[in-house]
């Protein structure tokens, strides 16, 4: 009689800094399933991830001992923030040459104590290089990021406002018309499907109200964007959530006749066409083609001559005749 034998659980021993202490084991049920490309959407502008969040609360503490900074945090690709290669950082306000050296230090200590993406301190020196060549941000960008009022984080030391989802959206297309989802590796769809996603929450602050062509072609027009990316946005949202996100305008329709119209074609055909007979008025050549009762008035005419050798012509109006009654 043969014996079954269970397999073992694949383990991994993890010695602890102390020998005192017990060991501690690993198993495969401890480790969920990669995330599909597709559930990256879920993190579009909305949360901060968990992985991130123990640098910025070290980062937060830091600065809370001496100032609160307000950050706008924007990302580049449809992707979490915490595998971001393209961040956004821009203060609120302008930060004096001590205020950026100590926020740079600090993120730079966070990337190596947490392990932090180098996007980060990246996002912070094109910032203070904006800052330094005299390139204020946008005062409409600014205004309406404030006015959004979008969290993504906030303690002692440190704010995160979401930048305007607009200039999101535009930024994105930009990047993707750029070659950013050949760079980096991203499936085309998902920077439309991303885009569609972050319109949807743009239009519920608006209480609904889509947008029109004109306005996203106009809103910051220092990122180029072409109209038919937009278009393929506007499709995309109208499949997913069957209502306009953004408005396209109409294609001019056929002009159709009126049954009356219809009717009074033919009639001006046969008046105006070329090699059609035409209908009306015409000149009578002979005393037939008159009416009986301009009979004399017409031979009259074709005798004028004999009229211009008489002084005087008496004209005979033959007056009616009443019948005589029996």
């Amino acid at each position: 009689m043969g014996v079954l034998r269970l397999p073992k659980p694949i383990t991994t021993y993890i010695p602890s800094a102390h020998a005192e202490s017990s060991s501690r084991l690993i198993t495969t049920n401890m480790i969920s399933n990669p995330l599909s490309p597709d559930l990256n959407l879920t993190f579009d502008d909305t949360t901060i991830p968990t992985t991130i969040l123990p640098a910025l609360e070290y980062i937060s503490n830091k600065l809370g001992a001496t100032t609160h900074l307000t950050f706008l945090i924007s990302c580049g690709t449809p992707l979490p923030f915490a595998h971001q290669s393209e961040l956004t950082l821009l203060p609120i306000a302008p930060l004096d040459q001590q205020s950026w050296r100590t926020v740079q230090r600090i993120v730079a200590k966070a990337t190596k104590k947490f392990s932090l993406s180098p996007a980060w301190s990246n996002a912070l020196q094109r910032s203070h290089q904006r800052q330094s060549l005299n390139e204020n941000c946008n005062e409409y960008l600014l205004r309406q990021s404030i006015l959004q009022n979008d969290v993504l984080f906030s303690q002692e030391g440190l704010t995160l406002l979401n930048i305007d989802r607009v200039y999101t959206i535009k930024h994105r297309l930009h990047a993707y018309s750029r070659g950013a989802a050949f760079e980096n590796r991203i499936p085309d769809h998902l920077y439309i499907k991303s885009c569609a996603r972050l319109l949807r929450r743009t239009v519920a602050g608006y209480k609904g109200r889509p947008f029109s062509l004109a306005f996203f072609n106009r809103v910051y027009e220092d990122l180029s964007v072409s109209e038919d990316l937009l278009v393929k946005v506007a499709n995309e949202y109208q499949t997913k959530y069957g209502r306009a996100g953004i408005v396209l305008p109409q294609k001019p329709k056929p002009a159709t006749a009126t049954v009356k119209e219809q009717k009074q074609r033919p009639a001006q055909r046969r008046k105006h066409g070329g090699g059609i007979k035409r209908v009306g008025p015409k000149t009578p050549l002979s005393a037939s083609d008159v009416t009986p009762i301009t009979q004399g008035e017409w031979k009259m005419l074709l005798n004028s001559h004999e009229l211009e050798k008489c002084d005087k012509v008496t004209v005979y109006i033959p007056c009616p005749v009443k019948p005589v009654c029996g």
